[in-house]
């Protein structure tokens, strides 16, 4: 996707990370910061399921999808939201938080 940006004569970073993982996600927002000294949109987008019928999932299968698709929303907001307050409070420029996810994604 970075390099379909990039084709529109636009900037983008390519970042592996685990949401569920806290550090993880502080590590993202800094190097975001550092290429781009703001952020404006964050479009919480990470989400699994596993690819089994639901009464074949055993509990770790469920922690793991809680993990990422729950506690992911709340580990990158938590990063993200001091930097976009901080943006609005000295520019009054607005920022944007956006959820989703598809089981069907490439």
């Amino acid at each position: 996707m970075a390099k379909e940006i990039e084709n529109l004569e636009a900037e983008a970073i390519t970042l592996k990370v685990d949401v569920s993982n806290s550090n993880e996600c502080r590590k993202m927002i800094e190097e975001v910061l550092k290429k781009f000294g703001r952020i404006d949109i964050l479009v919480n987008n990470a989400g699994i399921y596993p690819f089994k019928p639901f009464i074949e999932m055993e509990e770790k299968d469920w922690d793991k999808v809680l993990s990422v698709n729950l506690k992911g929303v709340f580990n990158c907001s938590r990063v993200v939201v001091p930097v976009m307050y901080k943006h609005f409070f000295y520019s009054r420029c607005y920022s944007w938080i956006f959820k989703s996810s598809t089981l069907f994604s490439k």
